[in-house]
């Protein structure tokens, strides 16, 4: 099935099972925007940038978005456990290392940097945020719905530290805290 043809088949399926009143464009771009249009090539599937998918299933993508929420942050640092090193590849660099464990089901550790003191083995363990991929997608479909410009600009890859970082303060805590 070529994309279109998903998009007319949905669009077909929208319109039978709405009301002739619930046929306002942002009651059919919002039911479009939730979509997930995958084509497979040889066995795996290939997301457009324009789905949330895209993002949390490419390593590449993914170790993007680590990286540019990470790199320079005013807030942000990450570890991750011990336990998890086997899940990596060790001439990967951190952001890889850090994508590799969030895709083989794992969580990672992000540290409030403003309340870390480098001198200490650890950072304050109440500072401390584990997730994982599911929270990374919850960032996503946050900043999708309630700050779009940042979508648009990883969209549009014109993504800079502050959209890459309000995806991670989405995924941590629901919301832009920071900044």
């Amino acid at each position: 099935m070529t994309k279109k043809e998903f998009i007319e088949q949905e669009l077909i399926s929208f319109v039978k099972a709405n009301p002739a009143e619930n046929m306002i464009p942002s009651a059919i771009a919002e039911h479009f925007l939730d979509l997930t249009f995958a084509e497979e090539t040889d066995g795996k599937k290939t997301y457009e940038p324009t789905d949330i998918k895209f993002y949390t299933t490419d390593k590449e993508q993914l170790s993007y978005i680590l990286s540019g929420a990470l790199y320079g942050s005013p807030w942000f640092g990450a570890d991750y456990r011990d336990e998890d090193k086997p899940l990596t590849n060790p001439d990967d660099c951190f952001e890889d290392k850090l994508a590799d464990i969030l895709l083989k089901g794992g969580k990672i550790t992000i540290y409030e940097t403003d309340e870390y003191n480098p001198d200490e083995d650890a950072p304050d363990a109440e500072w401390n945020h584990e997730i994982s991929l599911a929270d990374i997608e919850k960032g996503l479909q946050i900043v999708q719905q309630k700050y779009p410009r940042f979508w648009v600009d990883l969209v549009e890859e014109n993504i800079d530290l502050w959209g890459y970082d309000a995806i991670l303060q989405c995924a941590i805590f629901g919301e832009l805290v920071f900044g």
